[in-house]
């Protein structure tokens, strides 16, 4: 309806352009986005900064069919590229789940710290900020797919954020364990050796560990830390 009742074509170096573009991207509006497009894109260096925002915008809004279509142009009119991280980490934050499998696809990397990307209070890769926002779904996606010659790193990586102390106890960011969500908690047990892991530990961290078993309600691992004198 919108695109049948315009009167003539917007101008693509117009105020309105952008807006409306910017606007039809976030809210899933395909037929507008590419409608629009075919107008002619605007270049430039302050136009290529509103492109990248663009793309940003659109892996956080998890529309794939209209991020995929936004991509193959930036690719095809040899537009500025967007790093695949910081669209992970975008949809990532807003939980789209196909979005996410598709920029691993296309090789985002989500095991690898420091992310410039992430929040400074945050922890450091992605499969950290998943594990630390509570996003069972990619992070379960995550664990199964790193590579091979990675696997141990997303272990270690996961076992280390599970000896962060309560919420309570950090001051001034606290960063959530994923205690907080007993499935990313358990996909994690189940990928590591906790009697090899143990060993490695501070008596604290085995008291932050002992802690937030305890407090969740995971009878079998509290009993075995007890066990190991914890």
């Amino acid at each position: 309806m919108f695109i049948d009742n315009l009167t003539s074509p917007i101008p693509k170096f117009s105020l309105r352009f952008s807006h409306l573009l910017c606007c039809a991207a976030k809210h899933g509006h395909f037929d507008v986005v590419k409608y629009l497009i075919a107008q002619g894109i605007p270049t430039g260096p302050g136009c290529n900064l509103w492109w990248q925002a663009l793309l940003k915008d659109a892996a956080l809004e998890g529309h794939l069919p209209m991020f995929k279509y936004l991509l193959d142009e930036t690719t095809s009119k040899d537009l500025p590229q967007v790093s695949a991280t910081e669209l992970l980490y975008r949809a990532t934050s807003g939980c789209h789940l196909d979005l996410v499998k598709y920029l691993v696809k296309c090789g985002a990397d989500f095991i690898n710290p420091p992310s410039r990307y992430i929040p400074k209070n945050k922890p450091g890769s992605i499969f950290d900020f998943v594990i630390d926002s509570g996003h069972e779904d990619i992070a379960s996606f995550f664990l199964h797919s790193a590579p091979p010659e990675l696997q141990n790193n997303i272990r270690i990586s996961g076992w280390y954020s599970m000896l962060r102390p309560c919420l309570h106890d950090e001051v001034p960011y606290p960063c959530t364990s994923p205690w907080g969500k007993p499935h990313i908690a358990q996909m994690i047990l189940d990928r590591i050796d906790l009697e090899i892991q143990l060993t490695t530990t501070t008596a604290l961290e085995q008291a932050h560990l002992f802690a937030v078993a305890a407090e969740t309600g995971n009878v079998a691992l509290t009993q075995r830390l007890l066990d190991k004198g914890c």
